[in-house]
């Protein structure tokens, strides 16, 4: 019996949530969200404040730990800074519990950014905020505050290093070519018919009132 348990490894605004609900609904995994993430409601048992990082891991594979180990599962890593201190750790627990490892990104960075900006200033980090449906450019907005998604342009710049420290075996999935990626990587057809689904269909900027000053912006970002 193939056991199906995936643990996406990415950065924030990279689909994790639409990648995840691709698997969930084409294998019927049960997903487990962000479990190693703070400030997230963990999926595994009841809802807990943590005091630190590492209680949080603790809880997380105490509950993975009592789970039967044929139990299909995916959840979500992001290998941002704050998680770095104990990366190697959670992977090699992951390995033990049967895990793989897939990796997912954007191809666009420019729209990457983007994705963060819009989330940020809307304060609407999927579909579901969004009365399912993604985003309309017959409402544009305008964005002032850039400054933060410097933070994420930096977590780009050193995922592919901390991802090669792991030395971990894992498959690579596209955010724009999701669905045909998966399908390579499973070898039967994903159903694509899923809850949660793209946010940004077409050119982002056209959301943004002041796309010209946006885009400068970024381009003098990547530019640097």
């Amino acid at each position: 019996m193939s056991i199906h348990r995936y643990c996406l490894l990415g950065l924030p605004r990279t689909g994790s949530q639409y990648i995840a609900n691709l698997i969930k609904n084409t294998v019927g995994t049960t997903d487990l969200a962000e479990p190693f993430t703070e400030n997230t409601v963990c999926k595994l048992g009841i809802e807990v404040n943590f005091n630190s990082i590492e209680e949080r891991i603790e809880y997380v594979f105490d509950q993975l730990n009592k789970l039967n180990s044929n139990k299909a599962l995916v959840m979500r890593l992001f290998l941002v800074e704050s998680i770095q201190p104990y990366v190697d750790d959670i992977i090699k627990r992951l390995i033990d519990l049967n895990f793989k490892f897939l990796v997912i990104h954007r191809e666009n960075i420019e729209h990457h950014l983007l994705s963060f900006l819009i989330a940020l200033h809307t304060n609407k980090w999927h579909t579901l905020e969004n009365n399912n449906q993604p985003y309309s450019a017959d409402s544009s907005f305008e964005i002032l505050r850039m400054n933060n998604v410097i933070w994420l342009y930096e977590q780009r710049m050193a995922f592919n290093t901390m991802l090669n420290q792991l030395n971990i075996n894992y498959s690579t999935l596209r955010y724009e070519h999701a669905i045909n990626d998966l399908e390579q990587f499973l070898g039967i057809s994903v159903t694509s018919d899923v809850l949660f689904k793209k946010q940004i269909v077409g050119d982002p900027y056209k959301l943004i009132s002041n796309a010209s000053e946006v885009k400068q912006f970024l381009e003098k970002l990547m530019n640097k």
